[in-house]
């Protein structure tokens, strides 16, 4: 059940991410009330515990990514909600093919729309600059939207390539 719960809720994300840029509170508020729910009509607490810190704790994992503005806060929420819903070998194979996809499709559209060499320097630059206060590395107002990307539909991608890896026995 949980399986496909998560599958709902990312393509649902991916349908607001793509309409309206924003990942809505309500799909993790969901996930989380489901997990909390279950366990309390399995009436173990220590798994609302653990429902609790697990969102939490990948929330503060991916929270360096947020503050460099390389995910928006909902992407990240709904990482939460998938850690906790998800069993971790999942979870983690998912995370782990994600990130490969979206890197993947970071250096296509950068190549598309002619950034990459630009982008290439300016990472080198902000990486070797020695300032203390080095501000945000993107910033909307200063570098533009052309490099931004919506990072649901990878997750989604990612998330039915394992899931059907492991249908097939494959991992």
């Amino acid at each position: 059940m949980n399986k496909l719960l998560v599958l709902l809720l990312l393509v649902i994300a991916v349908c607001y991410d793509r309409k309206k840029k924003k990942i809505p509170n309500f799909l993790f508020i969901t996930g989380i009330l489901y997990c909390l729910l279950t366990a309390l009509f399995q009436k173990d607490i220590s798994q609302m515990g653990r429902c609790i810190f697990w969102f939490f704790l990948i929330v503060a994992i991916c929270w360096p990514l947020f503050s460099f503005r390389a995910v928006g806060a909902g992407d990240i929420k709904l990482l939460g909600t998938m850690g906790v819903l998800l069993e971790h070998a999942l979870f983690l194979q998912t995370i782990l093919l994600f990130l490969i996809l979206s890197g993947i499709g970071a250096f296509g559209i950068l190549w598309k729309r002619g950034l990459l060499a630009e982008r290439m320097t300016y990472a080198w630059q902000y990486i070797t600059d020695r300032r203390q206060e080095k501000g945000l590395y993107y910033s909307r107002e200063r570098d533009g939207t052309d490099m931004t990307m919506i990072l649901t539909p990878f997750l989604l991608a990612a998330y039915l390539t394992v899931l059907a890896g492991r249908w097939c026995n494959i991992w």
